[in-house]
């Protein structure tokens, strides 16, 4: 089991406390978040396209003889999307000054002004006694501000019907590969032929 999942999201909640002085809470807003708390929620994870059938290598051998060609590295390249929420400090009564903008314009100051999570910040989250996770060399993740419509935030805000919507982010982070346990039974697919007609010939063709 990869931790790169993990590691991302503890690293991005380190970025946050950093950023704002405030308590991160991992998982969906509760409905009594305490004042000034912010919750980091991953919502998304779906497949780069670009990165599909890539293979992906260990680091190059930088000290000593070179005895071969860099390890092969099962992994799959997955972006991730997460919900960051900050909750009003200080009263929620009609009126009250909406503080935790504040909040959101700290984080995406901060994660404008570095917007990388790079192997060293992942493996500060490794747990503890796990030998080193070749998966993390040279992992470069870019975080990077979304704009939805209303009808995507109206959707992503029904996943939380016990909360009223606030004004929040939600931050892209690309490539994260997940590196796999197992061998691939099977080799990727290289080629493939279409036929143009019935009695047409088979057309080879080179997968994207």
């Amino acid at each position: 089991m990869s931790d790169a999942l993990f590691a991302i999201t503890q690293a991005l909640k380190a970025r946050i406390e950093a950023a704002t002085g405030a308590s991160v809470h991992v998982g969906a807003p509760p409905a009594d978040a305490p004042d000034g708390s912010i919750a980091l929620v991953l919502f998304d994870i779906i497949a780069n396209a670009q990165l599909r059938n890539v293979p992906r290598f260990a680091s190059a051998i930088t000290a000593g003889p070179v005895t071969g060609p860099p390890a092969r590295i099962e992994s799959i390249a997955v972006d991730l999307r997460f919900l960051i929420f900050a909750s009003r400090s200080g009263s929620e009564a009609f009126g009250a000054d909406p503080v935790e903008l504040r909040q959101l314009g700290k984080i995406i100051a901060a994660l404008h002004a570095d917007p990388v999570l790079n192997a060293t910040h992942l493996a500060n989250f490794a747990p503890p006694g796990d030998p080193p996770n070749p998966v993390f060399d040279e992992q470069i993740v870019r975080l990077s501000l979304e704009s939805y419509g209303l009808d995507e935030w109206n959707r992503l805000w029904a996943l939380f019907p016990d909360r009223m919507f606030r004004t929040s982010l939600a931050y892209l982070a690309t490539p994260v590969h997940i590196r796999c346990t197992d061998a691939l039974a099977y080799p990727r697919v290289q080629t493939r032929e279409t036929r143009a007609g019935a009695f047409s010939e088979p057309q080879g063709e080179r997968a994207a």
